[in-house]
């Protein structure tokens, strides 16, 4: 009936035809090397770079033939690493030592030794993001020492250790202890000039990993590491996680365990002339985990007064943290510069806000309640 759409048809069959080439560039899963884990220090000649990949011989369901199935820890992984100027001198050294393509898009852990966050990442994060393969949803994390020797850790709880390093900071985040910021996270606040980074920090053992605290940076270079207590009321400040329990001592001999489950937040700013005054309000809900003196927790009085005893311990953490951030490490952690920015516009571009801040007049006020004492009072 429209015998002039059959060649129009057929010439439009005949490109797509052409178009489909087939998958000339693909490559088998057999033919790579994934990299679980990515280590960076610091070196005389630029970088230092460490790779963890599974050996797929011994890995438990590998369906390996060598009679090495289901080890485990050091035995199940290979590490490789290069030295170079910068980071792809590095990168291309491992890939002269590997016998298949080495793989980034599975590797979920971007581990920084503390001498290389000292120094400052902003050009091997650059390198990272031209990267294609870098997923931007790992974990991001400063190590005491070297991140080449934290790779050496086995611990024995997962066939292949970074593995148990990627759940300890998964599972620490999911309860609110640890700080969920990754890589992704990493290059957003760099860039942002309201914010400032902060990474979890770690101590790996040969055996044992342990969390320290989070990694103080101002912008590429970290400045310091906040204790263990005083990150997790950051963590309450900047992001609203509820952080761990909280020892608090009864007005008789022993402790008082407060595990908190839930907060919410209030940050308000307002200026004395070019000085910020800035005020925190923190409703947090919790309850009590564990007793150890000889207290009535079924009288409403020992419980108004447990209440008062955690809010002024918080209160006192929570203005050391700010001291320690105003003079010593001179970085606003808590981000209260992004607030600024954002209602105080014409006072920003005023301000030197790393200077204003370290002069701020901050106070963070605590009002906690008690919801459950546990199943036994008395």
């Amino acid at each position: 009936m429209f015998p002039l759409l059959r060649p129009v048809r057929g010439w439009a069959v005949l490109c797509m035809l052409l178009a489909l080439t087939g998958c000339w560039d693909a490559r088998e899963v057999e033919e790579r090397t994934s990299v679980i884990a990515l280590g960076v220090d610091a070196h005389p000649q630029g970088y230092e770079v460490t790779v963890q990949v599974p050996n797929p011989l011994k890995v438990v369901g590998s369906g390996g033939s060598g009679g090495g199935g289901g080890e485990g820890g050091q035995a199940a992984v290979q590490l490789f690493t290069g030295v170079g100027k910068t980071l792809n001198d590095a990168m291309n050294e491992i890939r002269n030592q590997t016998n298949q393509r080495i793989f980034f898009g599975h590797t979920q852990l971007l581990m920084l030794g503390d001498q290389m966050a000292r120094k400052g990442i902003s050009g091997m994060l650059d390198a990272l993001r031209r990267q294609q393969e870098i997923r931007r949803r790992q974990w991001a994390l400063v190590v005491k020492g070297k991140a080449k020797d934290a790779m050496k850790a086995s611990p024995k709880l997962e066939q292949i250790p970074m593995e148990y390093m990627v759940y300890l900071i998964a599972n620490g985040v999911r309860e609110g202890r640890y700080s969920s910021e990754g890589l992704s996270d990493l290059y957003s606040n760099i860039f942002n000039p309201g914010k400032q980074p902060i990474l979890n920090f770690i101590e790996a053992e040969p055996e044992k990993v342990r969390w320290l605290g989070l990694a103080i940076m101002n912008k590429d270079r970290m400045v310091g590491l906040l204790p263990r207590k005083e990150s997790q009321v950051l963590l309450q400040l900047r992001d609203e996680e509820v952080g761990e329990s909280f020892n608090t001592p009864c007005h008789k001999r022993g402790y008082i365990v407060f595990q908190p489950q839930g907060l919410k937040r209030d940050v308000r700013i307002q200026f004395q002339g070019i000085r910020p005054v800035i005020r925190v309000n923190v409703d947090l809900r919790g309850e009590i985990v564990e007793k150890s003196c000889d207290v009535d927790l079924s009288r409403d009085p020992v419980i108004h007064a447990l209440e008062k005893q955690v809010r002024r311990r918080y209160e006192h953490l929570a203005q050391t943290m700010v001291a320690r951030l105003q003079k010593q490490f001179r970085t606003d952690a808590c981000n209260f510069g992004n607030r600024v920015r954002a209602y105080y516009p014409q006072k920003w571009k005023q301000l030197d806000w790393s200077e204003a801040f370290s002069q701020a007049d901050v106070r963070v006020n605590y009002h906690v309640k008690i919801l459950r004492i546990g199943l036994e009072a008395k």
